[in-house]
């Protein structure tokens, strides 16, 4: 147990039977043997049975527990489990952990000093002794007997992280004491006396964390009330490195050990196992696990590097009361010092103390036990000498531009992986379901071969393989050994003829948005494997039978052009639905979705507004600027929270075309916009850059890569810091009143901002938005025309705007000839999209976006304000857009855990609160759930709504028993108490507040409480009832 370093390595020569690395994760550290236990201090014979009569302290007595050594672990996979050890210089926030009602405790090697531990120039310059070396390990072995190592140890090492908010210490090599008596026989008591009185120390500086030594048997004795634990590997299974695998621990080695533990746990110390298994062989994990918790122990099974892999057991519920809350800020995250361009000196200001923003990790942390895998990888790029047809980002392929979202709405998450980039992972990591080709894969060159091995290999590991649009492979031999893995019949080659095309088959699932066109173009002599079910056949008058819509028992395809059909226009339709192909394609799994549409029962309603325009003169009051009649007729007037930018250079009047006197009028005026409390800060750049990078495939589409300011300070390039930190910096000291401070960054022009731009906004602290196609509408009636909720760039995540801004319904564009005059009203469409996005099925928030210019003259203006009309008369529930990225980026680090077929686990940061759930899984039974607040049923789905707890348990029943519960809010709700006939709850919003409580008798009388005054109501025959509250308030209601 090692800081992270060289994880692997020999074992040690000792003669013990269970000679694996004991945790070695931070310290390298391997166990003790049986036969040094046996010389030690009369260890059995001589009086330490006696520990049997000692009481000690069982004030850690954790369910469940893991170890992940990595420098960055998987946060939603440690709040899993009670207790998790983790390196003290882990990235990770442990104080919030511990709010969520998760303990951590740090890693300490209490005797040797890792030759790469990075104090270890601090016990140099304390001139602390140093007694000789580990053989095995190469660490050095510290004087234990020396008051300075006792002081380092406590008074540094523990010290810095309880500061981190370490809710204890796991101390390790605490068994190298009996290799420094071995070196130094005449100091064996100095070393037994020195290393009692290190832990005693640390006990009494840090009474109230808890302790867990590394073995220390011989030591257990003298340590009573100064031990919370006892932590041992490999009782029942082991890391053999002399052959590098996973083997069983000789019976002897197990039985030995069995007798020790049953001595610590006789003392009343709770002991915890940690075993080695092979990450491929999860039914052993299991087995292993049980088997150690049913001799006494709590089990962890993991590899031996300790990284991450927990392999079992599966977390069991957690005790006592559900967590609250979390909260909503965390460490801060220091601003870079930046001098941007004609920006006069600016004091200092203390960044703000943002909640960290994660990346997109998609492939990266392991699979809990019994966690539903729901991650897709898509195999997608090519490398077109057309750059408006190069496919090098997951935004240009075919799966983001179609098919994510319906992925997204069955539960799924989407990766990418370009293969002109990347090369194809040996092991992909097991929370993946599933592998798609895009639609617009193009193989490298000599790589086909390579690809099915890996296609085949995935398909006998029980993943599914979808095939999009295309079969990418020219050379026939490999797709020939393909199709036959997969039981294709044909050759799978385009035919070189086929008219007279009849319908074989067409299933009710076609038709979908577009009537079936049949086309000779990309037919293939190509058929669907036994078992699978087609959803169109085809045949040829020259016979020739072409299946390109199956779902096979290994995935399916999803052929081009019989998939989609595209219009005139390039808008596209699916023929075939697309939410029932990749739901059968997928297995058929049902799972409770992370849904991201809506919030306690409610719709999700969110308005952001980028700042293009609020200089402008508008046409509508002669005289007035465009943002002061948008901050008028808009932010002021309508009850909802408003997420507002502003560009740097515009509001300081440094764009050329600007007047004197812009710079004190406008300033003024976003100061007072961004005083309304209810208006978020955001910053749209500084210059307004059209695009992000200049390698972008849409750079051909810009004139200039930004505004064109005043001279001296105009410029051609982008600077990512200048744009994106310098923009916040001047927001924060020059526009936002004391105290409010940027939460969220909204890209600009092609809204394409690369990994490097968005790692900029992550490393603030902020969120980032916009980008995406979603304009769905009577015009745009597809489903196509609904983007995904974020997209992943590299290890970033760019999160979309839930609908597109007013400039992309602007009908007869106005440019260099047209005769016809601009109509810039058409924005109305979007509440038709709002509509048809509700209903079968609920795709997106309401999202309201726009830009200042909207106040330029009265139909952009009319347009914006009908919308809002519409929107005060819908029942939504306001975030601002900075808590909905969060939410987006929630939903994709949710873990779903499945413990039965009617009880469900999932994990995260707590800002996804709503899951998803067909109406035949049943409902929540109330009574044995955690952190579930209620739920709603709407049309076919449940929507179950949690309390904000990072873990919860989700019990469902076709009939519960009744229980209070929430039905629907349209404002923050908070509980404090929630049982069976009453419940105490606070409500908070920008408006008046709807709160539907349901579970109640019928026409039953019910006391209600509202800031103090006491009424009465009555429920109504379904047993709801309606509460019309103030936009603050403390309720109680009891029956």
């Amino acid at each position: 147990m090692r800081v992270p370093g060289a994880l692997c390595g020999p074992q040690r020569s000792f003669t013990s039977p269970e000679r694996v690395p004991i945790l070695r994760g931070l310290a390298h550290r391997m166990s003790s043997s049986r036969q040094r236990l046996r010389g030690s201090a009369s260890f059995l014979a001589g009086g330490w049975l006696g520990l049997g009569l000692l009481l000690f302290t069982m004030s850690l007595q954790a369910a469940t527990f893991c170890i992940n050594y990595s420098a960055t672990p998987d946060v939603a996979a440690l709040q899993a489990y009670d207790l998790s050890i983790l390196s003290p210089e882990a990235r990770v926030e442990v104080a919030a952990l511990r709010h969520n009602g998760h303990t951590s405790i740090a890693y300490l090697s209490v005797v040797e000093v890792a030759k790469d531990a990075s104090y270890r120039a601090e016990v140099t310059g304390l001139k602390i002794p140093l007694l000789g070396k580990n053989d095995v390990w190469h660490g050095d072995f510290a004087d234990v007997s020396h008051p300075a190592w006792t002081d380092f140890v406590v008074n540094t090492l523990a010290a810095r992280a309880a500061q981190r908010g370490y809710g204890g210490f796991f101390l390790d090599t605490v068994d190298s004491v009996e290799l420094l008596e071995r070196q130094h026989p005449l100091r064996a008591a100095a070393f037994r006396s020195g290393m009692v009185r290190l832990i005693k120390a640390l006990k009494a500086k840090y009474p109230d964390h808890k302790i867990i030594i590394n073995r220390g048997f011989p030591l257990l004795a003298q340590l009573t009330g100064a031990v919370d634990g006892v932590l041992v590997e490999s009782l029942f299974r082991k890391f053999d490195f002399a052959d590098k695998r996973y083997v069983a621990v000789e019976p002897e080695g197990t039985q030995w050990l069995l007798n020790i533990l049953r001595t610590v746990t006789q003392a009343g110390l709770p002991v915890y196992v940690v075993d080695y298994v092979s990450p491929a062989d999860l039914a052993q994990a299991e087995t292993t696990a049980k088997r150690i918790a049913a001799a006494g122990f709590v089990p962890f099974i993991s590899t031996v590097e300790l990284d991450g892999k927990f392999l079992a057991p599966r977390p069991t519920p957690l005790g006592g009361a559900a967590p609250a809350v979390p909260p909503t800020t965390s460490r801060p995250v220091a601003q870079p010092a930046l001098q941007p361009p004609a920006l006069p000196p600016l004091d200092p200001v203390a960044p703000a103390s943002p909640r960290p923003v994660e990346p997109a990790r998609g492939m990266s942390g392991p699979i809990l036990p019994g966690e539903v895998p729901r991650y897709v990888l898509t195999l997608f790029g090519n490398q077109d000498p057309d750059v408006e047809e190069l496919v090098r980002w997951p935004i240009d392929s075919g799966m983001a531009q179609v098919a994510q979202m319906p992925l997204e709405w069955l539960g799924y998450e989407v990766d990418y992986l370009n293969v002109h980039q990347q090369a194809l992972p040996a092991t992909l990591d097991a929370r993946y379901a599933a592998v798609v080709l895009d639609r617009y894969l193009h193989l490298p060159k000599g790589a086909e071969g390579a690809v099915v091995d890996w296609l085949i290999a995935q398909k006998e590991r029980g993943r599914k393989i979808i095939f999009m649009g295309e079969l990418p492979f020219n050379e026939a031999p490999q797709l020939a050994r393909l199709l036959k893995a997969l039981g294709c019949e044909g050759t799978g080659q385009s035919a070189r003829r086929a008219t007279g095309l009849q319908k074989r088959v067409e299933s009710p699932r076609l038709k979908f948005e577009a009537p079936t066109s049949l086309t000779s173009g990309g037919f293939r002599d190509l058929r669907a494997p036994a078992g699978s079910e087609v959803l169109l056949g085809l045949t040829a008058s020259e016979g020739v039978q072409f299946d390109p819509l199956f779902i096979a028992p290994w995935g399916g395809m999803l052929l081009d052009p019989y998939a989609l059909f595209r219009r005139p226009d390039l808008d596209e339709l699916w023929m075939v639905d697309p939410f029932y192909f990749f739901h059968a394609a997928l297995g058929r799994v049902e799972l409770p979705v992370p849904d991201t549409t809506t919030r306690d029962g409610a719709r999700i309603f969110f308005s952001h507004i980028d700042g293009d325009g609020f200089r402008h003169s508008s046409s509508v009051e002669p005289g007035r600027r465009s943002g002061e009649l948008i901050v008028e007729r808009i932010i002021k007037k309508y009850p909802f929270p408003f997420t507002v930018s502003f560009i740097e250079a515009e509001v300081r009047g440094l764009v050329v075309d600007q007047k004197l006197g812009d710079t004190e009028l406008l300033t003024r005026q976003a100061r007072e916009v961004l005083a309304l409390t209810k208006v978020e800060a955001a910053s749209h750049a500084y210059t307004h850059p059209f695009y992000w990078n200049p390698g972008d495939r849409t750079v051909r589409d810009y004139k200039r890569a930004n505004l064109l300011l005043a001279e001296p300070l105009n410029h051609t390039g982008v600077d990512l810091q200048r744009e994106i930190a310098g923009s916040i910096r001047y927001i924060e000291q020059e526009l936002c009143p004391p105290g409010k401070r940027v939460k969220i960054f909204l890209w600009s022009g092609n809204c394409r901002p690369w990994p490097d731009a968005l790692r900029i906004v992550r490393e603030l602290g902020i969120e980032n938005m916009n980008g995406g196609e979603t304009a769905m509408s009577r015009k745009r009636p597809s489903v196509t025309r609904v983007s995904a909720r974020a997209l992943p760039w590299a290890d970033e995540l760019q999160v979309t705007a839930a609908n597109e801004n007013e400039n992309i319904y602007r009908e007869r564009w106005a440019v260099s000839g047209d005769t016809v005059a601009p109509f810039f009203g058409g924005f109305v469409l979007a509440q038709d999209g709002f509509e048809r996005m509700d209903t079968p099925r609920r795709l997106k928030p309401v999202n309201i976006y726009f830009h200042f210019y909207s106040g330029d003259n009265l139909a952009s203006l009319n347009a914006l304000t009908r919308l809002f009309e519409w929107a005060v008369r819908q029942e939504l529930h306001s975030l601002t857009a900075s808590e909905y990225a969060g939410i987006v980026r929630d939903a994709r680090a949710t873990r779903i855990i499945r413990e039965s077929a009617t009880r469900w686990v999932f994990t995260n940061q707590g800002r996804l609160r709503t899951f998803r759930l067909p109406k035949s899984a049943g409902v929540p039974d109330l009574a044995a759930s955690r952190g579930v607040t209620g739920w709603r049923a709407v049309g076919d789905s449940v929507y179950v709504h949690t309390d904000g707890s990072s873990r919860v348990e989700l019990s469902l029943a076709t009939s519960p028993e009744a229980h209070l519960r929430l039905e629907a809010s349209t404002a923050e709700i908070t509980f404090s108490r929630l049982a069976t006939r009453e419940a105490t709850f606070t409500v908070r919003d920008v408006r008046a507040c709807q709160v539907t409580l349901a579970g109640l008798p019928p026409r039953a009388t019910v006391s209600i409480v509202v800031n103090g005054q006491r009424s009465s109501s009555q429920s109504d025959p379904e047993g709801r009832l309606r509460l019309e509250l103030p936009n603050e308030a403390k309720v109680e209601v009891r029956l």
